[in-house]
């Protein structure tokens, strides 16, 4: 079901495991203590605040939230 769901998004992973400077600066502009965290984007580019996900959900869980993310 999941899978299903992120057919229809544009999905992208950063790895910050490094800690560079860079990493840094997008844990900061995205206000992320430390991973994991997935954040959702409208089609406008606007993060989806509400359905903000920092650990682990399980599946149906996280299906739910995926089905809560519109598709552009």
């Amino acid at each position: 079901t999941v899978l299903d769901r992120l057919d229809d998004l544009v999905t992208l992973k950063v790895d910050i495991t490094d800690q560079t400077d860079a990493d840094k600066a997008l844990q900061q502009r995205f206000n992320i203590i430390g991973p994991p965290a997935t954040l959702f984007f409208g089609c406008d580019g606007r993060e989806l605040a509400a359905l903000r996900l920092v650990g682990y959900e399980a599946p149906a869980g996280f299906a739910e939230r995926l089905s809560r993310v519109a598709s552009c």
